[in-house]
């Protein structure tokens, strides 16, 4: 499933399914615990940079983790296309979303060359308009607990103003992910 530009749904790339994650907690269970703790504002949303990896590790859940495997975050700063953080007043860090140019490929046996896939797109998801001048993908998308529906369209948001050529960001996951009514409003 994609967030497209104009804000309506480009369907077909992520699996939707709402069984639980491979820790044993349903997304339903691990999203009613997380509670805001005060009210956050977002003072400023700019590009992620390296010294930003460690607060980013910090909001990374097993919920997240079931959702887009173990990914490293300093990694994922140095090698995205773009990489955008919320911070408040404090410098604290709010959210993080990671974009490239190339989809997560959680199961080894489902691996597509980079090159490949705008045709492996089409042929296994009709999805003809992707083009890698157009298309991002999100490799991580973490957020505060309790908040993180705003911020994920904040993200999404820096992301589409920051590069205007950008046309969809799609999500990748398992067919088996339960992705949570965060992800699953971002994304559909």
């Amino acid at each position: 499933t994609g967030a497209g530009k104009d804000g309506t749904a480009d369907n077909g790339a992520a699996g939707l399914a709402g069984s639980s994650s491979a820790s044993g907690l349903s997304a339903a269970n691990l999203l009613s615990q997380q509670k805001p703790t005060k009210e956050v504002t977002v003072s400023l949303v700019r590009r992620a940079v390296s010294s930003d990896a460690h607060a980013v590790k910090e909001l990374i859940t097993p919920f997240a983790v079931a959702i887009f495997g173990n990914q490293n975050p300093a990694r994922l700063i140095e090698q995205a296309v773009i990489c955008i953080v919320l911070v408040d007043a404090d410098d604290e860090v709010l959210g993080f979303g990671a974009f490239c140019d190339f989809p997560v490929q959680p199961r080894r046996s489902q691996r597509v060359p980079i090159v490949k896939w705008p045709a492996w797109l089409e042929l296994n998801y009709s999805m003809s308009k992707a083009s890698p001048f157009d298309t991002l993908f999100c490799h991580l998308l973490v957020a505060k607990p309790g908040f993180s529906t705003g911020l994920y369209d904040e993200i999404m948001s820096a992301v589409f103003q920051s590069m205007p050529h950008i046309r969809q960001l799609l999500l990748m996951t398992n067919e088996d992910a339960a992705l949570g009514v965060a992800l699953t409003n971002t994304f559909t």
